[in-house]
């Protein structure tokens, strides 16, 4: 029993930095964004530095001799990465998005660019330790947040690449306390990353939960009003500066909640409202849900939905005619009017005209629901 539940530890300290599966999961978007736009920067940075070096060793770096001259080996090798780097920088910077393969598989290229030529530098001098190595061996690896057993790949792959240098390279004096220095900057580094690893990983699915805590209605799990009000000024925008958008606007209201909770009390108003919420939750596949307060719930209907919102409507009306919902002993009708108004370009200026005319829909529908 222990070692099952030793083994679950290492695997999940391993795989989430000590969190669980779906906690991590939960962050790794807010991982990727972070990631993708560090990197970024250290795409323009790291290919300068290298241009820069390039330009140093071709014009005032010494030779063995310490004549000042060009040093043409390194000046060629400095180039070279400087145009490898260019691939990264344009890639991360206009191609690949945050959450996308390829730009996971960027960052660790540069990483892996950036450790090779301090690799390259550090055993230039065949007599002297190989300092720049582990300078670029501690500090590469805590740019990047990902699961810690791919950072400890990472760091054994240097490390091992840095070993099988320092043993064709050095001068025999040189080589043992290179190797040495190696092994221990390594698991020194190891430690470090995995430990910092653990703390941005907690970081990351904390401020997950907070953001889920500010942006979703905490009794029908959809969105909220702040995030309902940054949707529409999103729209807003786009709609003020041109923007081709396709979207509609569906307005719900759930029928006689107030007679409800003033006949049986709060918690069967409630039953209602998290009801309706589950199921309007279902029926729209690429849309997003918005409980705004009270009995009122919108949605903006926007992709796929759109093009079957005929066909959405039809199945809701159909499920409204014979809608009960069971709370304790106490069976319920549910009722929910509901309008939808499609945006138009020529007519629509902003997001509030679309609004007034499901509003006004779903009105003229939540008498007609009360007349029957």
């Amino acid at each position: 029993m222990k070692n099952t539940l030793a083994k679950s530890q290492i695997k999940n300290f391993l795989l989430y930095g000590g969190k669980t599966k779906n906690e991590y999961q939960s962050a790794e978007y807010l991982i990727l964004k972070s990631n993708h736009k560090l990197w970024k920067i250290i795409s323009f940075i790291t290919t300068f530095v290298f241009i820069a070096l390039a330009a140093f060793a071709f014009i005032v770096s010494k030779d063995q001799d310490g004549v000042v001259g060009i040093d043409t080996y390194k000046g060629i090798v400095c180039g070279s990465v400087a145009s490898v780097s260019l691939i990264p920088l344009i890639l991360l910077n206009f191609v690949f998005k945050a959450e996308s393969l390829g730009s996971r598989i960027m960052i660790y290229f540069l990483a892996l660019l950036v450790l090779g030529y301090g690799i390259f530098i550090g055993n230039l001098d065949k007599d002297m330790p190989s300092v720049t190595f582990m300078v670029v061996l501690v500090l590469t690896p805590i740019a990047i947040v990902d699961k810690p057993y791919r950072i400890i790949t990472l760091i054994l792959l240097a490390i091992i690449a840095e070993i099988v240098t320092v043993s064709i390279v050095k001068n025999p004096a040189a080589k043992v306390d290179d190797i040495v220095h190696t092994i221990v900057f390594g698991v020194v580094t190891i430690g470090i990353d995995v430990f910092l690893l653990q703390l941005r990983i907690k970081g990351f699915v904390n401020e997950r939960i907070l953001r889920r805590q500010a942006y979703v209605d905490s009794l029908t799990g959809l969105g909220n009003e702040l995030s309902y009000l940054e949707k529409r000024e999103e729209l807003d925008k786009k709609i003020k500066e041109g923007i081709d958008v396709d979207f509609g606007i569906v307005m719900f209201d759930v029928n006689d909640v107030k007679i409800t909770n003033d006949t049986y009390g709060h918690i069967y108003g409630c039953a209602k409202i998290v009801e309706a919420g589950h199921y309007l939750k279902q029926i729209f596949e690429t849309s997003k849900v918005f409980h705004i307060g009270g009995d009122e719930f919108l949605a903006v209907v926007i992709g796929n939905d759109l093009n079957r919102i005929d066909n959405i409507l039809h199945e809701f009306d159909s499920k409204m005619e014979n809608y009960y919902l069971k709370k304790n002993d106490l069976e319920m009708k549910l009722v929910v009017a509901r309008g939808f108004a499609l945006y138009n370009r020529l007519e629509d200026k902003k997001f509030s005209d679309v609004l007034a005319k499901a509003d006004k829909l779903m009105y003229e529908n939540k008498r007609e629901l009360k007349n029957k």
